[in-house]
């Protein structure tokens, strides 16, 4: 049975980072390219999140490759899931960490 995805503050801001950028820098039709494919990818963590690893046990944090630059980071819970940060690869890893609780 598919799990509600819901995005936390931070993947909401993320998520308008990113598209705002897109927009800006490459236009349009590259956004709408990525929200798509945003899509797709949220419909498969709803329907299967536990296909993807679980990166850091003590908070059960999963990971999902995006795109080569962004990766999803998010929570399964018993009737959602919760997406914690859409993240920049490029950014510093600690930045990561402190977003994840694991500073």
């Amino acid at each position: 049975m598919a799990k509600q995805v819901i995005l936390t503050d931070i993947a909401e801001r993320d998520l308008e980072d990113i598209t705002d950028y897109l927009i800006e820098n490459w236009g349009v039709v590259v956004c709408e390219k990525f929200l798509h494919r945003f899509e797709q990818v949220c419909d498969i963590i709803s329907d299967n999140p536990g296909i993807y690893p679980v990166i850091y046990d003590k908070e059960k944090v999963r990971k999902c490759v995006l795109t080569h630059q962004n990766t999803i980071y998010f929570r399964e819970h018993a009737n959602k899931v919760e997406l914690i940060t859409i993240f920049d690869s490029r950014q510093d890893p600690a930045k990561l960490s402190a977003l994840l609780g694991n500073s």
